[in-house]
């Protein structure tokens, strides 16, 4: 399916990087338990996808003994999914602060992708920003920043409802924009100050999320106990996705979702593999062939007694190749 999503080669200008739950139920050891998740138990896939919901790759996540290099999970996550870029400088990439370190973002920068994300203190490489602490205790968008030249990697830490630090090969402060806020001394909306970098990652950073809650919305509900059927229902419901934003992508006439998928249901339910002949009348019952790319359906005379397949009243033939009970009158219509 991978190979299939990427058949019209990576089209859009601003990729996500984010984590998708299956949700599953049973006994497996790569289920997973997200607290806080609105789907809490289940298989995790890393995911890159378009700024609008596309899904170009998705990896399923089998346990930490896929890290492959010192950088970390989730370094070598972001340049497996990644691989599926082939000219760097045409996207720009947006992930999360368990993909971020300053290490990911230098090796990035020199491999030419402009990369942003939220990054954990811990991880800024001792970077000289103003203390969590005493930015807290300034007025509400308050923010500082840095800028390392020889690689060309802004850090900016923003004072929103919590602090908020960002890293970025792009993006700076500028230009600051005014974002409203709720200010509870005043009890009124109020507008502070936004860096350039945290508006256009809230922008462009929930393209896995708008895919997920495509899936969610029309989710397959047939239940199986296989631990791999979640997986493969949830590979269907992308391609239905996928195939729903393409549609609109490439249509000025954009439709819902639920008239999409409705759509599909209509057309398979239509969809039929065969047209058969007339029967011949005269002929006697065991005798009447339906002649259909050379394979025969005849009608016999059964030993027990069941309900025909069309007009569900009882009957005591059955068409042999297929095994279903029908009226005389009903073969021709079945088949």
């Amino acid at each position: 399916m991978n190979e299939k999503f990427l058949q019209f080669d990576v089209f859009s200008f601003h990729l996500s990087i984010d984590e998708q739950m299956v949700p599953y139920f049973g006994r497996h050891s790569c289920k997973m338990y997200m607290k806080g998740k609105p789907i809490r138990f289940g298989f995790k896939l890393w995911c890159i996808c378009s700024d609008d919901g596309y899904l170009y790759k998705f990896i399923p996540y089998g346990g930490a003994t896929q890290k492959k290099s010192d950088l970390g999970l989730g370094a070598d996550v972001v340049f497996q999914l990644l691989s599926v870029v082939k000219n760097a400088p045409e996207h720009d990439i947006f992930f999360d602060n368990f993909f971020s370190s300053y290490k990911l973002f230098a090796l990035l920068r020199q491999k030419r992708f402009f990369a942003t994300g939220t990054i954990r203190e811990n991880r800024s490489s001792g970077c000289p920003l103003v203390p969590s602490k005493s930015l807290s205790k300034q007025s509400r968008g308050s923010y500082d920043s840095q800028f390392e030249e020889s690689n060309h990697i802004a850090l900016v830490k923003w004072n929103d409802n919590s602090i908020v630090t960002m890293i970025s090969t792009h993006y700076h402060v500028q230009p600051v924009t005014n974002v409203k806020r709720y200010d509870r001394k005043q009890k009124k909306q109020v507008a502070i100050p936004q860096p350039a970098i945290v508006s256009v990652y809230n922008k462009h950073m929930g393209g896995v999320d708008l895919h997920d809650n495509g899936v969610a919305n029309y989710r397959i509900s047939v239940m199986g106990k296989k631990w791999w059927w979640p997986l493969f229902v949830n590979t269907v419901d992308s391609t239905i996705v996928n195939c729903w934003k393409l549609y609109n992508k490439v249509n000025n006439n954009k439709i819902s979702q639920l008239d999409f998928k409705s759509y599909i249901a209509v057309r398979l339910l239509q969809l039929r593999t065969t047209v058969a002949r007339p029967l011949a009348i005269d002929a006697p019952i065991e005798l009447r062939v339906v002649q259909e790319n050379n394979i025969g359906h005849i009608i016999l005379k059964s030993e027990t007694r069941r309900r025909c397949r069309v007009c569900h009243s009882q009957t005591i033939y059955k068409c042999q190749r297929c095994n279903v009970f029908l009226h005389t009158t009903c073969f021709s219509t079945y088949h």
